[in-house]
């Protein structure tokens, strides 16, 4: 058995914490668009 390329390992780890808080992050700015898109057009359903 040879040992676990713990740095190949590290790098894959980081690489995919990177990637899902990318990932957080741009859900959480469709529900903020979401949300703005849907004030928006309450607003201007109000105005009419």
């Amino acid at each position: 058995m040879s040992k676990p390329d713990w740095e190949a390992i590290e790098t894959a780890y980081q690489a995919g914490a990177i990637a899902y808080r990318a990932i957080a992050d741009i859900e959480v700015c469709q529900r903020d668009v979401a949300v703005q898109c849907q004030m928006a057009r309450d607003r201007y359903h109000q105005h009419g």
